[in-house]
């Protein structure tokens, strides 16, 4: 069994005496870092960070209400593990997928899609479960990078979901693995009019080359970033686009994901030359 997820599988059991044990204090400091994994991660500042020694999951965040109460309404947990280097995204995502519904009292899946996090391709979920007989709906988003598995789950209760889950993808989009964010991904927002466009771009409405003048036309005005590009030239309109890059940008449209998420998907297409910029 996935170790990660061993852990997790326990500390989701016994979260409340976890933390009635731990000895906690809230930190005005709003950016959680781990030196030793290199990674860092925004958390309100009304939240307990609880940081874990020898463990692949590196710390919990609550709210610190929830310490005071000692009443559960939600947790996020940030992780990092060792992989083997021949382990990709997708093998990874089922072995996260099969521990869960393993060891997580009635655990289901109520929707899955690519993403990216911290620029890099991830997959996510969300999820209902129960912990001790108390129903919980959480999230759950993880990459892969240098053979190692980067991971940050969030749950909570159903009643309290809309609230926290905001503040859970905020964290989300906060994470970096640090030395991979040293080019961001744009320079700026991203023109209101962009949005239409990617709308017909996602229901079919308009052409890969009429979407790559647009991704062109953020890459001359540098609002943008994109590596150094292969030099073969492809055709944009014989290229397959993944079927998650559309998704991206009409989930991106209607507010269900970032800006920086809308940004890496674009990115992607440019890597691998299924769309032509210049």
């Amino acid at each position: 069994m996935n170790k990660l997820f061993l852990v997790f599988a326990i500390t989701l059991v016994l979260v409340v005496g976890i933390l009635a044990q731990q000895e906690v204090f809230a930190k005005s400091n709003q950016v959680y870092n781990d030196p030793i994994n290199n990674i860092s991660m925004e958390y309100p500042e009304d939240w307990t960070v609880i940081e874990l020694e020898d463990s692949q999951i590196r710390a919990m965040f609550v709210p610190s209400v929830q310490i005071s109460d000692e009443v559960f309404r939600a947790i996020a947990m940030v992780g990092v593990e060792n992989l083997p280097p021949e382990m990709d995204l997708f093998d990874y995502s089922e072995i996260i997928v099969q521990t869960f519904q393993a060891t997580i009292e009635d655990f289901d899946i109520i929707e899955s899609y690519e993403t990216a996090l911290d620029q890099i391709p991830a997959q996510k979920l969300k999820f209902s479960a129960r912990s001790e007989g108390i129903p919980v709906v959480g999230t759950a988003i993880w990459t892969i990078k240098d053979s190692k598995g980067y991971f940050i789950l969030f749950m909570s209760t159903p009643k309290d979901f809309r609230e926290y889950s905001e503040i859970a993808r905020s964290m989300e989009e906060s994470f970096q693995i640090n030395g991979n964010s040293d080019d961001k991904s744009h320079n700026g927002q991203i023109p209101a009019w962009i949005k239409s466009t990617a709308r017909w771009w996602a229901d079919g409405s308009i052409t890969n080359n009429d979407f790559a003048d647009n991704v062109q036309l953020m890459i001359d005005e540098k609002i943008i970033n994109t590596p150094e590009l292969p030099g073969q030239e492809l055709d944009n309109s014989q290229q397959k686009v993944p079927s998650w890059i559309r998704n991206n940008a009409m989930w991106w449209v209607e507010g269900l994901i970032s800006e920086d998420e809308f940004v890496a998907g674009v990115q992607y297409l440019t890597q691998q030359g299924i769309i032509k910029v210049k």
